[in-house]
């Protein structure tokens, strides 16, 4: 095991790539909309509701790049996993430590969390958001991913494996 930290930065070049497709998308949709509106004589109301759907969908994938693009803000560390614990600086400040993990599991292309039930949290509303959001769904616990990073999350998974071997047992 190595004592440097494994550290995942956010990727400029993943974010400008969905970013980009995303959109494409926009713009594909609105074009079909447009060729599908000067074509029909938008005279009853099922006309109007397709172009309508058309621009909702185009509105939503201009939404959606808007969210992503706000991660090329992002400066420094995304996730970062030492002897200590794990640190999420978009979910929460400081360390989660080993100890507040009760165990771990590779699931869907993502890392699950079980946390320590009355275990000491760090601060962060996005952490608070998530757990709130996961007890809702019954689900119990903190998802991790590196979907816009520079690493891959099999080597997150072996980060943590190499740091604590009995979240995994």
């Amino acid at each position: 095991m190595s004592d440097a930290p494994f550290v995942a930065r956010v990727s400029r070049a993943k974010v400008w790539g969905q970013m980009a497709l995303m959109l494409a998308c926009a713009l594909l949709v609105i074009a079909v909309t447009i060729m599908i509106g000067l074509s029909m004589n938008p005279s009853s109301i099922g006309d109007w509701g397709v172009l309508l759907f058309g621009v909702g969908c185009a509105a939503l994938l201009a939404y959606a790049s808007f969210w992503v693009g706000r991660a090329l803000r992002l400066q420094g560390e995304m996730v970062a996993v030492d002897a200590d614990g794990i640190r999420m600086a978009t979910c929460y400040i400081g360390t989660l430590p080993w100890s507040a993990i009760a165990r771990a599991e590779m699931l869907n292309g993502r890392l699950n969390l079980w946390l320590v039930e009355g275990a000491p949290l760090p601060p962060g509303k996005q952490l608070a958001h998530i757990l709130r959001s996961n007890r809702a769904m019954k689900r119990p616990d903190l998802p991790v991913t590196l979907w816009l990073a520079d690493r891959r999350t099999d080597e997150l998974v072996e980060a943590v494996r190499s740091r604590a071997p009995q979240l995994f047992a």
